[in-house]
């Protein structure tokens, strides 16, 4: 892994013609449709968790927010521990 962060920008080699194979296409089909499911077991996990009401705007918009701070929150800590060198 680490000789692909201090690989020089001139001897990357780009395949275009790999960004669009079929197993290509077939496996992001894939991880989309499982990070959706994902997504809606996180949600029904909130939900029943938190104990309000299913499908009400306050249900999707704390769960939304949550999210996206959970997000943000591990990215900050992983690039802090990438810069601490852990």
């Amino acid at each position: 892994m680490l000789k692909s962060i201090t690989m020089k920008p001139e001897e990357i080699v780009l395949r275009p013609e790999a960004l669009i194979s079929p197993a290509m296409i077939i496996g992001g089909v894939a991880m989309l449709g499982l990070i959706v499911w994902a997504v809606a077991i996180l949600y029904l996990g909130y939900k029943e968790a938190s104990r309000l009401q299913g499908g009400s705007g306050k249900t999707v918009a704390s769960f939304i927010i949550g999210l996206i701070l959970a997000e943000a929150v591990s990215k900050l800590l992983i690039i802090g521990l990438f810069r601490a060198g852990i």
